[in-house]
């Protein structure tokens, strides 16, 4: 399983990535047959969004290093070095770019994108 990435490079620039998912069989729910499991993630808390249908949100950075999981929608969020990535339901995107330039988010859609983000320690 693949998702984006975005973070900030040394220069402060905004890049995004592509990162790939490893996974091993694991016996996650005994007596189930094992599944592929990935590594667990350390969580704080998650928080629900809903983003207005034309909302613009100009350069800003992540206000935390988390984990953006589209529900219904459409975003797109460009990075500062300048590629913008569009959202749509089911796409993942880890957000580490807490320093640096930041980037910009925008609602593309014609209705309320439902967002969930989910902290990471």
């Amino acid at each position: 399983m693949k998702y984006w990435r975005i973070y900030a490079d040394d220069s402060g620039e905004s890049r995004l990535a592509v990162v790939d998912t490893d996974f091993s069989g694991t016996a996650h729910t005994p007596p189930a047959p094992p599944v592929d499991v990935a590594a667990p993630v350390d969580v704080t808390k998650h928080v629900m969004m809903r983003v207005p249908i034309g909302w613009k949100g100009d350069l800003h950075r992540a206000p935390r290093r988390q984990l953006l999981v589209m529900l219904s929608g459409e975003i797109s969020v460009e990075a500062s070095s300048g590629p913008s990535l569009d959202l749509e339901p089911g796409d993942l995107l880890l957000l580490e770019d807490t320093v640096g330039e930041g980037h910009r988010t925008a609602n593309t859609g014609g209705e309320p994108a439902f967002i969930m983000m989910v902290h990471l320690k």
